[in-house]
């Protein structure tokens, strides 16, 4: 019997079919999306406000990587929303603050003001409306020496 150059046929382990399943769609605020539900709750509160000409995640200055979770550019306004006060972590923390501090500097030595709040502010509903409040006058150039 002639030998045969073709190989023997193994059979291979047939592989797991994957079902794709498609991403649930989302109503967003802004065309940037939030990085924390509490920036979620501001973007809907500016726009609910009426504020507009703000950007998420604005870098503010070129070069770095330093990203002001709002800002106001015309009007060189920055607003932060600090998460972690109370339990030390993220901006709680020694290094946190630190990083906080020199973004303040960072952002006053290059012409912009910096409002910061905490994610408990953002959630109440009557401190979301002084924040709103103050936004608005400093936007406006309005001080309140009261």
């Amino acid at each position: 019997m002639p030998s045969s150059s073709k190989k023997p046929k193994t059979k291979t382990a047939a592989k797991p079919k994957t079902k794709t399943v498609a991403k649930p769609k989302t109503k967003t605020v802004a065309k940037v999306s939030s990085e924390s539900e509490a920036e979620a709750q501001l973007a809907q509160a500016f726009t609910d406000a009426g504020l507009t000409g703000w950007v998420q995640q604005y870098r503010y200055v070129k070069g770095r990587k330093h990203r002001a979770d709002f800002a106001f550019p015309e009007q060189r306004l920055i607003v932060e929303v600090d998460g972690g006060v109370y339990n030390r972590k993220a901006h709680g923390s020694i290094s946190g603050i630190l990083r906080d501090m020199e973004r303040s500097n960072l952002a006053a030595v290059n012409g912009y003001r910096v409002m910061r709040y905490t994610p408990s502010v953002i959630k109440s509903k009557k401190q979301l409306e002084k924040l709103i409040e103050q936004v608005k006058e400093a936007l406006n150039g309005i001080q309140d020496t009261g």
